[in-house]
Order: C-alpha cells, then structure tokens, then sequence
C-alpha cells in the first residue's frame, strides 16, 4: 500500500507507567522506605511501539481506550508530543485509564502492579475501520488485555485488515491459563508474530526456539521472531532461520525492550531487510531502551539506530549471511 496514510497502526492497550527503582522487595507496613528514582512516563505495548516507531520518522498512529481523568489526558499529551496519531483513541467516560506501578530491581530485572482499566473496556465498534484501512501494517499489542476485544473479534478485525493490503503484526503478551486458546485465533490472521520465549513456549508447547518457531509457523503466520532478551532473537519463515545475537550493554531496567524490539523489527520489514536484518535492527532498539530508565528515552532515532547497528553487526551483517530480501 504504498499511498497509505501510515506505515504502522498500533492497536492495543495504553498505560501510565510509574516506574520505581532501587528496590529490593515491598516496604513493611508502617514504614517508608527510599527509593533511588521515581518517575510517571507513557507506558503499555501500544503506545510504546508508537513512539519508538515515530522517532525512526514513521508515520504511525494508536488506537486504543483511556480514562476520562487525569492520566488519560496525561497518555494522549505524551502521545501527540511524540507525533503519533491519537485519532483512534477512546476515552471512556467513569473508567479509570490503564495503570502499572514497575518495580525495577537491581540487576533492571521489572516486575509490575497492573490497572487494567480501560483497556478492558475496549470493543470492536470502537476501532476505526478507515484508519486500519489506512495503514501499511496493523501491529496488534496486547491483545490478551483487551478483554471485550481479544480472541476471535481481534481475529475478525486482523483478517479484514488482510483483505485490504494491510499486513498483520502480533505481539502478545503471556496471559496465564487459557493463553493458548485465546490467542490462536489471531495467530491465524497474523502475517508478523513477535512472541517473548516464554510466550512462545506457551503457545507452541515446544521447547527450543527451532521447534517453537516451525510450530508456530503452522498457524499461517510469514515470519516469526522470538525475542529472547539479552541474547538476541531467533528468527524463521519457512526457507530461512536464524539465531541473531543481541547487544551487550549495561541494563538500567527493561520496561519496554520487547515493544522497542517490535518497533525496530517492524521498521527493518517495511525497508524490506532480510528477516534476519529486521531482528538486528530490533535487538539494537532493545539495547538502547534497556540502557536508560523508562520504555522510550533510551531510543534516540534513526540516525543513531543506524550507527549502532552498523557498528554491532557490520555493514551487511545478517542480511547477506541469510540470503534472498523479501
């Protein structure tokens, strides 16, 4: 679709991230506890794919659903100062904006306290089907959390997507019992699935990234990435494999390397890069985000994407090692 107003529509759920570092468990009750830094940012698969997108000079746009308060307004703000579109975005009146409270230990391992809020409130009427026909690629992020939404109707929304050009891109996010189950259907719509290793292993019910790769590859997908953090990711379509070896760099916290790794992957496909050369330009973006607090600051564009890549893989890197473009 080359005449497409954006590259890639990002649907999925948007949050306000608190996140909290210098921690190394829950205070006891009745006391105060310091902390080594304390910061609101945007947050949630979405909207951080979006930025990360946009600052590679995408044009990228979000549909999702917020709270009428003041996080809300605070997530729509942090959307436009980044120049993404917030056209698909509801707002949802006597509903509380999607919340996370990430606790960032030492060594930057995360772990979350989630507000579903209203990202459960999201439906299928409250998508704009002009705005997905409108795009190059539609990135579905976190469609477990849209209650309402995920599953099948996702699915349906995937599939006419397809029929009008639009490629399909999925990246879950592990949902416990019943993950499986409600997510096969939009793996069968999906052309791009971006699963972690253990959301991988979950919905393949294999155990190496080869065999979770070819099972997954079963459902109809055209590639599949497994991100599988600092060591890089395991790529496959059917005629070619991979494994592409992340970048060392110092860890301040992870929040937002798997969106990151979505966003630097989905850039290197829509400048046709092997699949191979697509994950590098992932494992980069995932490299930069994990160096600096927060989902986004650590992305800096595509200028620096670029240098860094070129000087962690060399000019041709994976993409003459792997053989045929797309």
């Amino acid at each position: 679709m080359s005449d497409a107003k954006f590259d890639v529509v990002c649907l999925g759920i948007l949050v306000a991230d608190v996140v909290v570092s210098g921690i190394d468990g829950l205070p006891p009750p009745a006391t105060i506890c310091p902390v080594a830094g304390l910061s609101l940012g945007l947050g949630g698969c979405a909207a951080n794919t979006a930025v990360c997108l946009a600052r590679l000079g995408l044009r990228v746009a979000v549909v999702g659903k917020l709270g009428d308060d003041p996080l809300g307004r605070f997530v729509l703000d942090a959307l436009k100062v980044e120049r993404v579109n917030v056209e698909g975005v509801r707002v949802a009146s006597g509903t509380a904006t999607g919340a996370a409270v990430a606790c960032i230990y030492p060594g930057g391992e995360r772990g979350f306290w989630s507000l579903l809020g209203a990202n459960g409130e999201m439906r299928p009427e409250d998508v704009d089907l002009e705005l997905i026909g409108a795009a190059k690629v539609l990135h579905v992020a976190g469609s477990p959390f849209l209650k309402g939404f995920n599953g099948v109707p996702c699915a349906k929304l995937m599939r006419l997507a397809r029929s009008q050009g639009v490629l399909t891109s999925l990246d879950t996010i592990h949902y416990g019992v019943g993950f499986r189950d409600l997510v096969e259907p939009e793996m069968r719509e999906t052309d791009l699935l971006l699963p972690s290793h253990d959301e991988a292993r979950a919905l393949s019910e294999e155990h190496t990234p080869a065999a979770m790769a070819a099972q997954l590859l079963r459902h109809g997908a055209r590639a599949v990435a497994i991100k599988m953090g600092g060591a890089g990711a395991y790529v496959a379509d059917g005629r070619h494999s991979a494994m592409v070896p992340g970048i060392k760099t110092a860890v301040v916290d992870t929040v937002g390397a798997g969106d990151a790794f979505v966003a630097g992957f989905l850039a290197g496909w829509l400048q046709e890069r092997s699949l191979a050369g697509c994950a590098q330009w992932g494992n980069v973006l995932g490299a930069q985000c994990v160096a600096a607090p927060g989902a986004t600051a650590g992305v800096r564009g595509r200028e620096a994407l670029l240098a860094q890549a070129a000087a962690a893989y060399g000019d041709a890197g994976f993409d003459d090692f792997c053989g045929s473009k797309k």
